[in-house]
């Protein structure tokens, strides 16, 4: 029967071959450090996403809600990173256009 044109021979073998030892191996588990940094970042990013949306609903002003992003960040013992502060700029510089409307 003729090849699919899509599915070379070589492609099919390669398909069908059984994974390597290697491939098979478990990947090392994440150490504390990693885990630490990896929830340091998730309670970043919730934060940030978090004065964004309060912000956009109009709930808080951009002075609000970068005095709670900086306050729920200290809570949590993280320290700024610079898309929070690039977020927090953009509100700012949003609210200004706001007040000429």
């Amino acid at each position: 029967s003729p090849c699919s044109p899509c599915l070379t021979p070589s492609l099919a073998v390669t398909m069908t071959l059984a994974p390597t030892r290697t491939e098979n191996r478990r990947l090392p588990a994440p150490s504390l450090l990693d885990l630490l940094l990896d929830l340091q970042a998730a309670a970043h990013e919730y934060i940030r996403a978090l004065a964004i949306g309060e912000w956009r609903a109009g709930a808080v002003t951009a002075a609000e809600a970068e005095a709670r992003s900086f306050a729920l960040l200290a809570e949590a013992g993280v320290l700024p990173r610079p898309a929070l502060l690039a977020s927090l700029a953009s509100l700012h510089a949003g609210e200004g256009g706001r007040a000429l409307q």
